[in-house]
């Protein structure tokens, strides 16, 4: 385990690229003609300083049509995701990323980081939307997530100062691998 990598997030790296392929049978079945692509950093010239990471492209008929966004929860490693909500209780179950809507469908909770991550990704690559997997041994959950406009724009101009008052000044100043507090330029 490399320094600052928990179990979970050690947990979700292994399993990740078991989770991609078993999305892309599972999708293969709908779509005969899909290709999942690598992820990787996206840069949008519209959105300076910012940039996103996402699991893959979902290309169909040899065009991108999706991002793909994989989570491996280590609390689900032996429940199917599908049943979150019968093996998670109380704090943990409030805390979760899922929830089940009034018509009992699984959704993304929209106040959470992954859903801003979501959005993000989104709207850095220009696609509309994005298939969220989640995974366990026992299942796959997948949830489309469309981009929604009215949550970017709430969330750019926090992002935009984030990067400009407290990253930017970090990439000359290197105060975080010192242990000095953060510099703010505001």
């Amino acid at each position: 385990m490399t320094t600052g990598e928990s179990q979970a997030m050690r947990y979700g790296k292994i399993y990740e690229p078991i989770a991609r392929n078993e999305y892309h049978q599972e999708q293969r079945e709908k779509y005969p003609d899909i290709e999942i692509v690598a992820g990787g950093t996206n840069l949008n010239t519209e959105y300076p300083g910012l940039s996103c990471s996402h699991d893959g492209w979902v290309k169909i008929n040899g065009r991108v049509k999706k991002v793909l966004e994989i989570k491996c929860p280590f609390s689900l490693q032996d429940v199917d995701p599908h049943c979150f909500d019968s093996y998670l209780k109380g704090k943990r179950l409030n805390s979760f990323y899922l929830k089940r809507n009034v018509n009992g469908e699984i959704t993304l909770k929209e106040n959470t980081i992954y859903y801003d991550q979501v959005q993000m990704e989104l709207a850095m690559t220009g696609v509309s939307t994005c298939d969220f997997v989640v995974w366990s041994k026992m299942g796959l959950l997948t949830i489309p997530i469309s981009f929604n406009q009215s949550a970017w724009d709430n969330l750019h101009p926090k992002l935009k100062k984030f990067h400009w008052e407290y990253m930017a000044a970090e990439y000359f100043s290197r105060r975080s691998a010192r242990d000095l507090n953060p510099l703010c330029l505001t």
